[in-house]
């Protein structure tokens, strides 16, 4: 695998999902770290490699045209800034072959105020954001995300499916009003209205709405895009305290991306602060494609 243009960095922060890569197998085996067994590759078949940077975790992972975890390396760096990057080589006889980066990290702005403690929702690897649930009544008091994988399938219409593959379970305080919010359908989240409460100090995340996005698939391996959205907005959860004043931030996910991880903020809640609530949120948006 081989690009000619020179292959730029960034300083990683918690959170960064640093852009992912594109190659057609040439080699016949990686090593993927000092005494790891060599995992077997196929000729000619597309595999993406993606690195994610959580605090000071490393985690290098390599999938499958399919979306399948092929491997997965994890490292632990001591110190905040961490520099690297990835290498490509190959042995014998083997050929170089076709490469390819997605530029696949979008990181939304934050809405509302900083908490006392923050949280990571993360859906796994491959999969997108097709919903949230949790508990809110005044404000948002747990949120938790649904997860799906897209699967390309030519009889579906868009030309793709679904398939729920979990739920991260809901962070924040107690509260006995549930709600769910899913997209539905083939509708993947690819926006978050955050409707914050301007009428305390500091303003929390008083509530909010989803956008969804049902999109047609084109192309094929390598290639997948999605394109032809058509978006709608879910019900509106929380924001119940009739007389404040509550001010909507949009966080949008662009360019085909779907919400594959929020940053919850949380803190007590400034009307009565036994009761722990969101007091913002921000988004990474991600492209969702199977390629």
């Amino acid at each position: 695998m081989v690009q000619d243009d020179t292959v730029s960095c960034h300083r990683a922060r918690g959170g960064d999902r640093i852009p992912s890569i594109w190659g057609r197998g040439a080699a016949r085996s990686t090593q993927t770290g000092k005494g790891a067994a060599a995992v077997g590759i196929a000729a000619n078949a597309w595999y993406r490699l993606e690195v994610l940077v959580v605090g000071t975790t490393i985690t290098v992972t390599l999938y499958d045209d399919k979306g399948t975890q092929v491997d997965q390396l994890a490292e632990f760096a001591d110190r905040a800034t961490i520099q690297g990057g990835v290498a490509f080589g190959v042995a014998g006889s083997a050929v170089l072959d076709t490469i390819t980066w997605v530029d696949g990290q979008d990181f939304t702005a934050f809405a509302g105020s900083g908490g006392t403690a923050a949280y990571y929702a993360t859906c796994p690897p491959g999969t997108v954001v097709t919903g949230m649930f949790g508990n809110a009544a005044a404000a948002v008091d747990l949120l938790g995300l649904h997860c799906g994988t897209i699967t390309p399938d030519a009889a579906a219409p868009g030309g793709y499916t679904i398939a729920p593959s979990g739920d991260i379970p809901a962070q924040g305080g107690p509260n006995p009003n549930p709600f769910d919010a899913p997209c539905g359908g083939r509708g993947i989240v690819t926006g978050v209205t955050v409707l914050v409460d301007t009428s305390y100090t500091p303003m929390g995340m008083g509530g909010f709405q989803l956008t969804c996005t049902e999109y047609d698939l084109a192309g094929g391996p390598g290639t997948y895009r999605l394109v032809n959205g058509a978006s709608h907005q879910t019900a509106k959860v929380g924001a119940a305290q009739g007389a404040d004043v509550y001010s909507p931030v949009v966080l949008p996910c662009t360019g085909g991306r779907g919400l594959t991880m929020v940053r919850l903020d949380v803190g007590p809640w400034p009307v009565y602060n036994p009761f722990t609530v969101m007091d913002g949120i921000s988004g990474m948006c991600r492209d969702v494609t199977p390629n």
